[in-house]
Order: structure tokens, then C-alpha cells, then sequence
């Protein structure tokens, strides 16, 4: 019973609106039972295959919700809202073995601070910003004094920027320009430069092998699948290993390498904007990253994190299913290190913290993150 397909909004298209059959009606006319209803939810979204125990935590939270006004849809958008968290939905069989009759609670996941770590020495911290698709090289180095400005400024036109340009000096370089011109916007990574705490990697980009245009076009030599597609690319660019499409990302290999050279998990990632490629490692060695944001660390969405104690329970049986197993292992252990992250981080006070929220831009929130992580670690 897919129930009324009607909207109040002209032009916006129709939409399907499921409602459970024992209803029958728009709202539970009939009084069906928590545990019917659940039983209905279960057969659409998880195949019948929801195990008891999830049930039974289904159905508590069904009657939590059935209060106030349109108590029905609450309670239902409750239940659908709790199934994308259970192992169930992501699996394709059964939790558990039709022959086990019992089950056992997930031992609580050993995350935690050693009680008296040992002072941090040598620590290194690589922090990657990655502008996506916003920054155009030859408008932030501009080669001067040779053939390639004169193309620039061929190509350029009206837009080459000819005045203001901070004075880079290459002459040491294999570079084809002894000098170039750092955009006038980017006056603190040229004191950086000067002072010898910054450097450029220029003529880089995401091919396998130098090629002019004739070659491109002739196809003579090895060339990136779909080069010209931005979604593709940014794909490379974070490999930096353009001939493998499958490739991890550079600094998850990276990661990798340092692990097995020390032969222990030396190697931590954070992310402060979702899962990039670049954290990538080995599938099934490196551990993945841990994600925050601008604002610390990334939690549940708001409305996920209203129920958090309800998704840690869904996934707390241990199950014979390795599938069902891996799911709930990886869920329960985000939960746990999150906490754990949230209390260390959320605890860190910088000395400068003004220089951030002066600044009042996401990026600057971002890098306050990234001080935090730093300090958390080398204080």
C-alpha cells in the first residue's frame, strides 16, 4: 500500500508514501500492534531478516515516538530512521546462525589514552589543503624573465598580471625561469618562501608521460584515463599515480610505508573534510581516517545523534554473520574513538586561538582543528 501519492506544491513531482498495510489507512486506524508494524517495516527494508533482539529495540523505539501530534508518522519516520543503522540493512543474510540460541554483548572496544603516555619526540605532522579546482597555477607563480612569460601573457591576454608580483628567485633551480612572481594576495608564504620554510613543485601534473599537444593528439604515448574530467583528476592528483586508477592515496601509501618500516600503527590520519583519496591505503591494512570538521569533531548529523545510545545497541550482539560482524565491529568502534577524539581535542587549548576566529572563514575554522590535533599530540 503505497498510500496517497498527492502533493500540495504544484510542479514539484509525485512522490510514493509507504504505509504499513495493518494501518489500514493513512494513520494506524486499526490499532495494529508495535510488533506487527515492526514485522511490516522489517519485510520491506531488511527482508524479514531483522533479529529478535533488534526487534524488540525497534518496537521500544516506535512506542517512544507515538506521542503528540500526528503520533503514527512520528513513530514511523522513528523506526525507518533507526533501520539504516542496523547490520541488517547493510547485509544481504542473516545476523546470525539459525543453530545459535543465544547471544553474547560486544566486549567494550579497548579505546582509550594510555594513563601516563611516554613524552612524544620526533614528531611529524604533514598537513595537506587541497584546493579543489579553485587555484590557477600561473596566476599564483607567474615565470618571468623568459620564453614562458611571453607565452603567459600570449595566452592571457588582458588578464596576465604584468605589476605587483612578489620577486621569487630560482636561479639555483633546474627551472627553464631563473625568476618568477608569487601573486601580491600570497605575501605570507613569501616571507615563508624567503625565510626558507617554503618551496613550490612546479610542472607537475597528472599525466604518466611528458607529452606535447601533437603527441596528445596522435596518442603516441601513455596517457590517464578521461584526462580532461575534474572528478577523474582529482582523483590522480591525490594517487599521484596516474597510470593505476585503483591506486591508494598518496599520503594513505605513505602512511603505510611508515607502519610497516616501524612495524607498529605509528601512522594516524585526520581528515577535517570527509573521506578524501589522498588518506587512502592498503584495503584491509591501513586504518581509515579519523573525520572532523571546522567545528571539531565530526559527529552523528544532529538528528542521527538524537538516538546515538540506540544505534550503539543495535550493532552490541556479537553475530555470526562476518559481514553483519564487520558492520557492527567498525560501528561501535566510530562510536568509541569519536568520544575518545572529542574528549582530547575538545580539551586542547591554543595560545593563539584569536588568529582563527578572527578570521571568521571555514578554512581558518579548519586549520584550528588541524592546530589542535598537532598540539594534542606534540604537547
Amino acid at each position: 500500500d503505497c498510500g496517497s501519492a498527492e502533493t500540495e506544491q504544484p510542479g514539484v513531482p509525485l512522490r510514493l508514501r509507504w504505509k504499513p498495510p495493518s494501518w489500514g489507512g493513512e494513520t494506524n486506524v486499526n490499532n495494529a500492534p508495535p510488533s506487527q508494524i515492526i514485522d511490516e517495516v522489517d519485510l520491506l527494508l531488511t527482508g524479514g531478516r531483522l533479529h529478535p533482539s533488534n526487534k524488540a529495540i525497534m518496537e521500544q523505539v516506535y512506542n517512544s515516538a507515538n506521542s503528540g501530534i500526528n503520533p503514527d508518522s512520528k513513530s514511523l519516520k522513528a523506526v525507518i530512521s533507526h533501520f539504516a543503522a542496523t547490520p541488517e540493512f547493510h547485509i544481504t543474510n542473516n545476523l546470525m546462525n539459525s543453530r545459535v540460541t543465544t547471544t553474547a554483548t560486544r566486549p567494550t572496544p579497548d579505546i582509550s589514552t594510555p594513563p601516563n603516555p611516554a613524552p612524544v619526540t620526533d614528531y611529524r605532522a604533514i598537513v595537506y589543503l587541497y584546493m579543489d579546482g579553485a587555484m590557477d597555477s600561473y596566476s599564483a607563480l607567474v615565470p618571468m624573465n623568459c620564453y614562458l612569460n611571453q607565452q603567459y601573457v600570449s595566452v592571457r591576454g588582458d588578464i596576465a598580471i604584468k605589476s605587483g608580483l612578489l620577486p621569487i628567485d630560482a636561479s639555483t633551480s633546474d627551472q627553464p625561469c631563473d625568476d618568477f612572481g608569487l601573486h601580491p594576495s600570497l605575501s605570507n608564504i613569501h616571507s615563508l618562501y624567503n625565510d626558507g620554510d617554503a618551496s613550490f613543485i612546479a610542472n607537475v601534473g597528472p599525466l604518466i608521460k611528458t607529452m606535447d599537444k601533437y603527441e596528445f593528439e596522435a596518442g603516441s604515448k601513455p596517457q590517464p584515463m578521461a584526462l580532461f574530467a575534474h572528478n577523474t583528476q582529482t582523483q590522480i592528483t591525490q594517487t599521484v599515480f596516474a597510470q593505476d586508477a585503483s591506486a591508494g592515496g598518496v599520503l594513505g601509501r605513505i602512511g603505510d610505508s611508515i607502519n610497516n618500516r616501524e612495524g607498529s600503527d605509528v601512522f594516524d590520519a585526520y581528515s577535517i573534510s570527509g573521506t578524501p583519496k589522498v588518506l587512502e591505503g592498503a584495503p584491509s591494512v591501513s586504518k581509515p581516517a579519523d573525520v572532523l570538521s571546522g567545528s571539531g569533531v565530526a559527529d552523528f548529523i544532529p538528528k542521527a545523534g538524537t538516538f546515538e545510545a540506540n544505534i550503539e545497541a543495535l550493532s552490541e550482539n556479537v553475530v555470526t554473520s562476518i559481514y553483519g560482524e564487520t558492520f557492527s565491529v567498525s560501528m561501535t568502534n566510530a562510536i568509541y574513538r569519536t568520544r575518545l577524539l572529542d574528549e582530547v581535542i575538545g580539551n586542547v587549548t591554543l595560545d593563539e586561538d584569536s588568529c582563527f576566529t578572527n578570521a571568521g572563514t571555514d578554512l581558518a575554522d579548519q586549520f584550528e582543528q588541524v592546530a589542535r590535533i598537532i598540539k594534542s599530540r606534540d604537547g
